[in-house]
């Protein structure tokens, strides 16, 4: 066996052993492969925990208890011009700030001092 021959081979071995031991399989050239197919793939976890539903209704529940300036405004911070344009993305960050202005309670007045 050629010298080159035998070192092109335990070269491709120890590219297999190492992408083996980090977990990647397959050969070295397969390893590759696997990483570039990877980002087709959507990731498992990134799926919102809030329906449009759920984003709307929480939106429509600061309309009708702080108004509708209070409704625009929850949609303004989340960067969402109408319940219309809300983006998948746009749900979660929705809901929330729809029940953080819920969690302010009623709707602002000007308060005095006693």
């Amino acid at each position: 066996m050629d010298i080159t021959v035998f070192m092109k081979q335990h070269l491709e071995n120890q590219a297999t052993i190492i992408s083996l031991l980090q977990g990647q399989g397959g050969t070295a050239a397969g390893a590759g492969k696997a990483a570039a197919g990877a980002g087709k793939k959507p990731a498992p976890g990134k799926k919102p925990t809030v329906t449009k539903s759920q984003a709307t209704a929480a939106v429509k529940k600061v309309q009708d208890t702080l108004g509708s300036p209070a409704a625009r405004e929850v949609l303004a911070s989340c960067g969402v011009g109408k319940l219309a344009e809300m983006a998948e993305a746009d749900y979660e960050a929705v809901y929330a700030a729809a029940n953080a202005a819920l969690e302010g309670g009623e709707p602002e007045t000007e308060e005095e001092d006693i």
